[in-house]
């Protein structure tokens, strides 16, 4: 029995050495193999397909929207008439003044409108002669009436068309004439009511209404290197984004010199004319993107990060293989816009949906060969 006792001891015993020595063996690794364990995984390559595209380099710019040259409208004296002016008719917000409208009345006398590039500043009557009456008369002619030659005098043929005119709006006209204060010459017309600045019951005796173009515009003010970029006809879009509105346009006018038209002294006024903007726009802050550089055609497109500088001074990009390979191409770079560059290859391959290496999966990205100095659509060296 003590016998038997004893070899169940020391079978116990070899046993747990032996355990013992799988479990401190499980333990022990050589160093290449805890090397190879703990050594982050290789890293994969990110790559992008390469586009077909137009590109084009913007300048953004915030603008906002509005009507066209304002100006002050104030009714000149006539000599002919006695006593106070009052207003029987005020002008109307947002009405349309074309040639021969009535802009308001005074002492129940009209205001007409006629197109003309000097003010009126007298009363026209009876053997009244100058440009003042040429304007007259050509308004006339236009509108159906007609007085006779252009000849700047003002005679009975030109008397009968006035008296026609006057007619046609519904009076009849003051001493076979027209008083100062019921002629309103504009270089150019239609235009717009944009503020009535006088009520029936009141004297005319300051600006009565202010008008501006029918046209919507839209202002903004451009920093001194994006100015010498935009020029006069540069396609413009056009965004409102918390009214979903999206339209286009194309530049009017650059200003030569800062300050100029109530902006910044070192900004330059920027006017664009919108195609197709609705009127919901007016006073609206929009955001311009303004076109100063893009290609004639659709061109090869990549992200800068896919460029590289050669020690040649060549600029490469690696193409991804689709059993994971790489191969180099040379290529030219052309316009940068928006974090792409245009580029022809000059030695190798490329095309569009080629697969182009732009980093790695641990975030280490290629050097690009340059990026963009100005929205100005320089090309890469």
């Amino acid at each position: 029995m003590r016998r038997n006792t004893q070899l169940a001891v020391a079978l116990t015993a070899i046993v747990a050495s032996a355990l013992g020595g799988w479990a401190v063996g499980r333990q022990v690794r050589s160093p290449a193999e805890i090397a190879a364990r703990t050594a982050p995984p290789k890293p994969s390559l990110i790559a992008v397909p390469v586009d077909s595209r137009r590109l084009s380099s913007d300048v953004t710019a915030r603008g906002t929207v509005g009507y066209r040259s304002p100006q002050e409208v104030s009714l000149p004296a006539s000599a002919v008439k006695q006593g106070n002016s009052i207003v029987t008719v005020g002008p109307q917000k947002g009405a349309l003044l074309r040639e021969g409208s009535v802009a308001l009345a005074v002492s129940a006398r009209p205001v007409l409108v006629l197109q003309g590039e000097q003010p009126t500043y007298r009363d026209i009557g009876s053997r009244s002669a100058g440009q003042d009456v040429v304007q007259l008369e050509a308004g006339l002619a236009r509108l159906g009436f007609d007085p006779g030659p252009h000849d700047g005098l003002y005679d009975g043929r030109t008397s009968a068309a006035v008296t026609a005119l006057y007619g046609a709006a519904g009076w009849s006209p003051a001493g076979g004439g027209v008083p100062a204060d019921e002629l309103l010459f504009f270089p150019s017309l239609p235009l717009r009511v944009d503020e009535a600045r006088i009520k029936p019951g009141e004297t005319p005796s300051g600006p009565v209404m202010t008008v501006t173009s029918p046209q919507l515009t839209i202002a903004a003010a451009l920093s001194g290197d994006d100015a010498k970029l935009v020029s006069a006809g540069a396609a413009v879009a056009v965004e409102d984004p918390d009214q979903g509105v999206r339209a286009t346009g194309t530049v009017g006018e650059v200003a030569s010199t800062p300050g100029t038209r109530g902006v910044d002294p070192q900004r330059f006024f920027v006017e664009v004319t919108p195609k197709d903007a609705p009127e919901s726009l007016i006073g609206a802050s929009v955001v311009l993107t303004i076109a100063v550089n893009s290609t004639e055609a659709d061109v090869l497109a990549v992200p800068l990060a896919a460029l590289s500088a050669a020690a040649d001074g060549t600029t490469r990009l690696e193409v991804q293989m689709p059993d994971r390979t790489t191969r180099s191409v040379t290529v030219q770079p052309g316009l940068v816009a928006r974090g792409l560059a245009a580029v022809t290859p000059v030695d190798g391959t490329l095309g569009p949906g080629d697969l182009v290496v732009v980093g790695t999966a641990s975030g280490t990205a290629a050097s690009p060969a340059a990026q963009p100095n100005s929205p100005g659509g320089k090309s890469a060296p």
